[in-house]
């Protein structure tokens, strides 16, 4: 079987390309010379300070590049260069923003080169304009029968380009890719495409394949993942089968801010105006990093074996974990941790992980139980909480999680955070945005006076089962039940009625302390 190169090729690959009598002045395989703000959407991705692959501009704080290129490296290690097209000089609108999340797909497969795509959140908003600027993803048409191909590669003799490259490339769009193993080819999630003389090579790792004549109308529809050489077919990652991912992570892409087509425009506006001006007296809020033992009871619940943080829960008492349902399903016990006694989620010692023993998930309600391997040691980091009826007479609440992306609110986080939201008695404020909304189960939770959505913090993946707490001292009432479909969230969203289920909880897990 031939061995899936992450177009990081070998020596012995650039050997055997260098006998090939091709241009020696172009990087990409046939390419030219690209000039600045031609492409503004493509980023230079840096390891270590050197270069390591490409990217592209998915919204103003999130770049999407390949799984291959940025696994294994902290985010101390990588950097982001937007607005550049000279690796040797320093191009008008250049910057280099440091990186604070590196999330790849967490079914990622190094060996048979399946789900290789990852998100990387950026520091700072970039600032959208004419030489940085994001672009649009989409499904490639069966009818395509060639793209862009981008990217500081080399031309199969030699180190990387100092000049973005770009190049026209044959799209194979028949299902096949030749010289692609059948183990390392899947034409659902990939896109074939290159030949001898137009192709990607060393060092375009992640390079985007656009359609497009234009800044005006491009769309990335692939980035380069994995070939056998300089000179055969290149699979590529179709962007598109990813679409719902992508937004799980980084929340709405961007319009590009240059002129796009009325109706793209308009759809763009409307899309943002109808967030906002449902809340016209809660602004969208900045969440507030915790501090030392405010919510020691919050453990972020995860998988050993890949890293990923699944979810969120809170401390029921000494061997006892809470969480959803919907978090529980997702995990395999074998390999589930617990980590308590952190406000960060990375650069951990062995003293904030704890191991699963049991899962017990209620089959009624969003509800479920760990039960742990060692038994919780309280200190003023680790506690238990008490739970209690959610009190409508003082509505306000407050939410608390590993935040997740959100259009003008709080982003992803290492750090746990927290914010205010406001507990909705009219259920029929969630049963009319929330689907399979219970009122018996769950707690409808929105904005009102001064208090933002509880959609901007903790809406997506990572929060499901996020604390919602009331009181002093706190309780906690609910837990994140619903996770919309967009990390732009509802106005309004569902957290599990912890009182509800008193007697479940006891049952299973004994009394609290």
């Amino acid at each position: 079987m031939l061995l899936a190169l992450l177009l990081t090729f070998s020596s012995v690959i650039i050997a055997i390309a260098g006998n090939y009598d091709m241009a020696l002045n172009s990087r990409i395989v046939g390419g030219t010379n690209a000039a600045s703000k031609q492409f503004p959407f493509v980023v230079q991705i840096q390891a270590n300070g050197a270069h390591r692959c490409a990217g592209y501009i998915y919204n103003a704080k999130w770049i999407v590049t390949t799984a291959a290129c940025v696994y294994g490296y902290t985010t101390s290690q990588l950097k982001v260069v937007v607005g550049q097209v000279s690796l040797t000089a320093v191009d008008p609108g250049e910057e280099t923003i440091g990186v604070i999340t590196n999330h790849y797909h967490e079914l990622y497969d190094a060996i048979g080169m399946r789900n290789n795509i990852a998100m990387l959140q950026v520091s700072k908003a970039i600032n959208l304009g004419v030489y940085s600027d994001a672009v649009i993803h989409g499904d490639l048409p069966t009818t395509e029968n060639s793209g862009l191909l981008l990217g500081w590669g080399n031309s199969g003799s030699g180190g990387i380009s100092s000049n973005l490259q770009f190049t026209s490339v044959p799209i194979i769009n028949d299902g096949t890719c030749p010289s692609i193993d059948p183990n390392l080819w899947d034409p659902t999630f990939m896109i074939c495409a290159g030949d001898a003389t137009h192709n990607a090579c060393y060092g375009d790792a992640s390079s985007p394949l656009v359609l497009g004549t234009s800044v005006a109308n491009y769309m990335v529809v692939g980035l380069v993942s994995h070939s056998t050489s300089c000179y055969s077919p290149t699979a590529f990652i179709r962007l598109s089968a990813y679409s719902n991912w992508m937004q799980g992570i980084g929340g709405q892409p961007t319009e590009t801010t240059t002129p796009t087509a009325p109706e793209t425009s308009t759809t763009s506006t409307t899309s943002i105006t109808s967030i906002t001006s449902a809340t016209p007296t809660a602004s969208f809020q900045t969440c507030n990093q915790a501090s030392a033992g405010q919510f020691p009871f919050v453990v972020a619940v995860g998988d050993a074996i890949s890293g990923i943080h699944s979810c969120a829960g809170f401390i029921y008492n000494a061997d006892y974990v809470v969480t959803t349902a919907s978090c529980a399903d997702k995990l395999e016990l074998g390999s589930t941790v617990i980590i308590a006694g952190s406000l960060r989620l990375n650069n951990l010692g062995t003293d904030y992980l704890y191991h699963a023993k049991r899962i017990v998930v209620n089959n009624v309600g969003d509800i479920a139980l760990i039960q742990m391997q060692e038994r919780f040691l309280f200190t003023e980091d680790v506690k238990f909480i008490r739970f209690d009826q959610a009190n409508y007479a003082e509505p306000s609440s407050t939410a608390v999680g590993w935040a997740s992306g959100e259009v003008g609110g709080c982003t992803t986080s290492l750090d746990l955070l927290w914010g205010l939201t406001y507990l909705s008695a009219r259920t029929s404020d969630c049963a009319g945005s929330v689907p399979n909304f219970d009122a018996s189960t769950m707690i409808c939770v929105g904005p009102a006076n001064n208090y933002a959505s509880a959609s901007i913090v903790g809406s997506c993946r990572f929060e499901n089962g996020a604390p919602l707490v009331q009181g002093t001292p706190p309780v906690v009432i609910g837990i994140k039940s619903t996770v919309e479909p967009s990390c732009a969230g509802n106005v309004f969203t569902a957290y599990t009625r912890i009182s509800t289920f008193f007697q479940w909880l006891q049952l299973n897990a004994g009394p609290q302390p």
